[in-house]
């Protein structure tokens, strides 16, 4: 109630529109019925074995926490619960998809290799002498963690989501920084449409009249789909309900007006990924020939070979598909989903689109006054804003998936200062018999600090390495490959957090160690 108005006010700088300032009753269902299902649904498998369990064993504390590849059936509901809302969260089947899938990889990773992990230490270690490996200190600590995996593993986890969320935020973060402003091609400074097939010619003049560094204009003819391999394109009304956005854009794509172009060549934002080059100029017989972008193509369920209708401005062109191309849209140049070879459209009614390439901002303000005042029916739009923009908004998003990120590190450092208030509570008579025999602080202080200090290490490596290939997946999938690795962010990130968990084990000991013999040995 305290934090949503500052939350709304935040937001309002970077979007426009109006906001709900007040949680109404149905969120709060919502929020209720998910809390109450999840919990139920992750407390299933212990549930299951607590009533399993014989009454005497339960009364004696003897719980058994052994499980067999039959009880590990018990988590499925659990994890295709958590897949079914974070579809529903993203509108996504790809991106709840791949958020569960890498929550699924921590848990694998944690709960099914850890334990092989320190089962292996622990008989490793049996016979050797008790200062093995390295010193006493640190074989104590290497003991008790391979001995006590259940608490381990369960702290591991904790703080291995969380650093595995912050991670994949940083690394994207990066990507689409380094993408969008230090990119070895440099944007255009300006984009101009609306540029009729009359003005060409003479805006291409002008612009060497003034010295405008503008790109060869780049024809757009409007169209819309009519045929796929011969069949009709059925239109698809908007159906009421959840839709996810795959079958959203295939629908619009399947439905709305298309933007046509021709060229000879490719751009050097384009790269043909599959199939052949255009034939060159369009002869008038057979089929013309047409490239799609990988995507558009998918989309549209059609690949090489197939054949598309057009209706452009009453005339039905058909072209059969030869190429597919990758297109580099953070570049900022004319790009379009459908290309024809030459030869195909150039009778159609179009209109232009161009570039001016970079420039300084004061040149800018200079080129946008020309070419309002000799076009005035020319639209321009300034791509260096627009960068500055789609990072701003990107950098709220980025905070406020960050911000949850951080809280679950929080309950990570919370599980892992509560298991250490537990094992200091256990060895309160530990401690007051250390203290008795003349035993040094620092010692114990080594032992505890070893422990956990392992701990934080296990899960910042297994979150790092999860989160940086997840971010790779993520960059490969919607950033066609981008990605730049943030060395600075994880240095700082991991070393913020191996410090809060130094302050932790340090303030834990000292608040149980500093206790008197006396109440020590009254600890139950």
């Amino acid at each position: 109630k305290l934090i949503l108005p500052l939350a709304i006010s935040y937001l309002n700088e970077w979007l426009v529109g109006e906001f709900q300032m007040n949680l109404s009753l149905e969120i709060f269902l919502i929020i209720f019925c998910i809390g109450v299902i999840i919990n139920l649904l992750v407390c299933l498998p212990v549930l299951h074995k607590i009533l399993k369990s014989r009454t005497v064993n339960l009364l004696n504390n003897s719980f058994e926490s052994n499980s067999s590849a039959k009880d590990s059936l018990l988590f499925i509901p659990a994890v295709l619960g958590l897949w079914g809302l974070s579809i529903w969260q993203a509108h996504s089947f790809i991106i709840g998809t791949v958020f569960t899938f890498s929550m699924l990889l921590v848990f694998a990773v944690v709960l099914l290799l850890l334990p092989f992990f320190f089962k292996a230490i622990s008989k490793k270690l049996i016979g050797k002498q008790m200062s093995y490996p390295f010193n006493l200190n640190f074989a104590i600590a290497l003991r008790i963690l391979s001995r006590n995996r259940l608490s381990t593993i369960m702290t591991i986890l904790s703080l291995s989501i969380g650093i595995t969320l912050i991670t994949v935020i940083g690394q994207i973060d990066s990507s689409l920084k380094s993408e969008l402003t230090e990119s070895k091609d440099p944007k255009p400074s300006l984009f101009m449409f609306d540029i009729q097939d009359e003005q060409m010619d003479e805006l291409v003049s002008y612009a060497k009249e003034k010295d405008i560094p503008l790109q060869l204009p780049t024809p757009m003819i409007r169209a819309r789909l009519l045929k796929k391999n011969g069949e009709e394109v059925k239109r698809i009304t908007k159906e009421e309900g959840f839709q996810t956005r795959e079958e959203e854009q295939s629908n619009r794509f399947n439905n709305r007006g298309v933007n046509l172009s021709y060229a000879r060549d490719y751009k050097k934002s384009e790269i043909m990924i599959a199939g052949k080059p255009f034939s060159g100029t369009y002869s008038g017989e057979g089929m013309a020939e047409v490239s799609l972008e990988k995507r558009y193509a998918q989309r549209l369920k059609v690949t090489i070979g197939d054949t598309l209708t057009y209706d452009v401005m009453g005339v039905e062109v058909q072209a059969k598909v030869v190429n597919l191309r990758q297109i580099k849209w953070t570049s900022f140049n004319p790009n379009f989903f459908i290309v024809f070879q030459p030869g195909v459209l150039e009778d159609a009614p179009k209109t232009f689109l161009a570039v001016v390439d970079k420039v300084s901002f004061e040149r800018q303000l200079e080129i946008q006054d020309l070419i309002v005042e000799k076009f005035s029916n020319i639209s321009l739009l300034n791509v260096t804003e627009i960068i500055t923009k789609i990072l701003t908004l990107f950098q709220a998003m980025a905070w406020a998936i960050g911000i949850m990120s951080l809280c679950c590190i929080f309950v990570g450092q919370f599980v892992l200062y509560s298991i250490l208030q537990s094992q200091m509570h256990k060895k309160a008579k530990d401690f007051a018999l250390q203290k008795i025999v003349g035993l040094e602080s620092r010692g114990i202080f080594k032992i505890l600090f070893y422990e956990y200090f392992s701990i934080a290490a296990f899960s910042i490596v297994i979150g790092n390495l999860i989160g940086c290939s997840i971010a790779y997946l993520v960059s490969y999938l919607f950033l066609d490959g981008v990605f730049v690795f943030n060395t600075e962010y994880m240095l700082i990130f991991n070393i913020g957090t191996l410090l809060m968990a130094m302050v932790i084990i340090f303030f834990s000991f000292r608040n149980n160690y500093v206790k008197s013999v006396n109440s020590l040995f009254q600890e139950n």
